[in-house]
């Protein structure tokens, strides 16, 4: 292969960078850290069943739900607004 068919392959595949950016927040922080949705729910005292709603697209989340999530995350609470 020659040195300038490298440079012309993409980085990355733009649907799935697309798809990964506008993925539902709790769900890629979870896949961030390698969590199950199982082991997210056990330290916020939940179902797996409600960390999977929490996943659906267009998700929203109490107040008292995002400190939860941002503490267990270690990030800003702002990433689930």
């Amino acid at each position: 292969m020659a040195q300038n068919e490298a440079k012309d392959e993409p980085l990355y595949d733009h649907e799935e960078a697309e798809a990964y950016i506008f993925m539902n927040p709790v769900k890629r922080e979870r896949i961030e850290k390698g969590w199950t949705q199982e082991e997210l729910a056990r330290p916020l005292g939940v179902s797996q069943a409600t960390v999977a709603k929490w996943e659906r697209p267009g998700a929203v989340y109490r107040k008292k739900t995002r400190e939860k999530l941002a503490r267990v995350f270690g990030v800003s609470e702002s990433v689930f607004m």
